[in-house]
């Protein structure tokens, strides 16, 4: 971490101003919001890591008083931008509506404004700057900065969501989103050829294919395409020598680009998750229908399995000489499944038909686990091994417990499936904590899917397999999503589908 600190630091040490860490490109605020949240270890680092850079590249003391408060300075801004986020914003998923994204930014200006307030301060105190340079200082600090967190946290938040990472990665194989890509690196190339003294005139050319890629790809293509854009146009101003005030201008417009790119991703973001609500509505109410019938019509001949397999397990004890032990266990079997799949039947109802979920407090841990046990017989059945997830302590959660095993049984069913199918028949389920989520794989060997694919393979009625209903994996996103998680298919050399909980407690 701290190494990673001083090569940023060194590397965006663009023309300074009196030897400090006052620049127009600084990503190291975005670097700092996003680790302050993964270890409490890291805030040290960083600071560190700003104490090192202050040596090596500027060649301040580091343990001078002034070196020692702006660090703290820099540290305590970024860190409560960070708790800003986190607890108004929902954290880096603030990129994901326009709602947040406002509060987010919001918090991320004024966190910048406090932070260039306090440094000119300090500066003025120590006598580092004039009292004549403190606007050129607070401007460049406060374009540096704002602008370094615009085109890197969107980058950064990508690393923190899966379906993000995937979509991002699907862009880089489209024909509509390389083309814009081109342009936008022909017109920093034309600007650095021959708009060097009057950059604003030309500048704003970079916004009509990055806005153009904000409407075809929504966040997604800004989170790709705008950080390349920024390094392309600060290193091309720099190659060619600009003035401080030339590349100062430049980074104020790219600011102004990146908020307006920003905006128009989110809200296209906004407008596609509408219209897939509008159509998981329809689903939602056509699924409702479905179950309100198959209870209707399923309960009774359960009810009668139910029965007869009691009867049978009282008949086998009332005589000794047909007593045997695995027929008992089998008979019980059938009552316990009888039972489940009519409490599941008739939660998917209530889920469809009213949205509401029974929540109560269960082991995570152990509700897979128990989903495993009981699709064990059917993957013997089809020569598919379980590896099963390493053990792990227990961990508390907070949802509905039937609705989680329904989504949980639908994936290993899937898997087990594809799996039969393959030359390697396996089906590794993996359970992973940090500090902002559970997650749980499923990764089997079955066939692959590819990038364009991985989307449509959550829709109602979309099927592999010429027997599927295309229903599982629809109910299963729903119930995770339910949940305040997401579900998101990696293809690979083989399949891996990954649920992210959030806030999953370990005891």
């Amino acid at each position: 971490m701290v190494l990673i600190v001083v090569a940023l630091d060194w590397v965006s040490f663009i023309q300074p101003t009196a030897n400090l860490n006052v620049t127009a490109w600084n990503p190291l605020p975005a670097l700092a919001i996003f680790v302050f949240g993964q270890r409490t270890s890291f805030v040290f680092s960083y600071a560190v890591g700003l104490s090192l850079s202050d040596w090596l590249i500027r060649g301040n003391d580091p343990l001078e008083a002034q070196s020692i408060v702006l660090t703290l300075i820099n540290v305590a801004c970024y860190m409560g931008a960070r708790a800003a986020i986190t607890r108004y914003a929902a954290g880096f998923q603030s990129f994901n509506n326009f709602k947040t994204l406002i509060v987010g930014l919001a918090a991320l200006i004024t966190s910048v404004l406090i932070n260039a307030f306090l440094t000119v301060t300090t500066l003025l105190y120590f006598d580092a700057v004039e009292m004549g340079a403190w606007i050129d200082v607070f401007t460049k600090l406060t374009v540096g900065d704002l602008v370094g967190l615009l085109v890197l946290m969107p980058l950064l938040s990508a690393f923190t969501s899966p379906a993000r990472r995937s979509a991002c990665v699907r862009l880089l194989r489209q024909a509509n989103f390389i083309g814009p890509v081109v342009v936008i690196v022909m017109v920093i190339g034309a600007l650095a050829s021959f708009a060097i003294t009057t950059p604003l005139r030309y500048s704003y050319f970079i916004l009509l294919p990055l806005a153009w890629i904000a409407v075809c790809h929504g966040m997604s293509g800004v989170i790709v395409a705008s950080f390349p854009a920024q390094l392309l146009l600060v290193t091309a101003y720099l190659a060619r020598n600009s003035s401080n005030s030339v590349v100062l201008e430049v980074q104020t417009l790219m600011t102004v680009i990146s908020l307006v790119a920003l905006t128009i991703g989110v809200t296209i973001d906004e407008k596609v998750l509408t219209e897939r609500r509008l159509r998981g509505l329809q689903r939602a109410s056509t699924l409702g229908r479905i179950a309100g019938v198959l209870t209707h019509e399923i309960s009774q001949p359960l009810t009668s399995i139910s029965t007869y397999a009691m009867a049978a397990n009282q008949i086998i004890h009332s005589m000794p000489s047909w007593a045997h032990p695995e027929l008992s266990r089998a008979i019980n079997s059938i009552v316990t499944e009888s039972a489940r799949v009519r409490k599941i039947i008739h939660r998917v109802k209530d889920f469809y038909q009213q949205g509401t979920l029974s929540v109560s407090e269960f082991d995570l841990v152990d509700l897979v686990r128990k989903t495993l046990e009981s699709e064990t017989l059917r993957a013997r059945s089809l020569g598919v091994q379980i590896y099963e997830l390493e053990r792990v302590g227990s961990i508390q959660f907070r949802g509905d417990a039937t609705q989680l095993s329904l989504a949980l049984r639908n994936l290993v069913t899937n898997g087990t499936s594809a799996a039969a199918r393959g030359a390697a028949k396996w089906l590794r389920v993996e359970l992973r904590v940090d500090t902002t989520s559970c997650n749980i794989d499923f990764w089997d060997s079955g066939s692959f899917i590819a990038q364009d694919s991985v989307e449509e393979i959550f829709d109602f009625g979309y099927s592999r397999t010429s027997g599927g209903m295309g229903v599982g994996l629809h109910l299963a996103r729903d119930v995770i999503e339910a949940h305040q998680g997401e579900i998101v298919a990696i293809p690979n050399s083989s399949m891996k589908f990954r649920i992210s909980l959030p806030t999953a407690s370990p005891t």
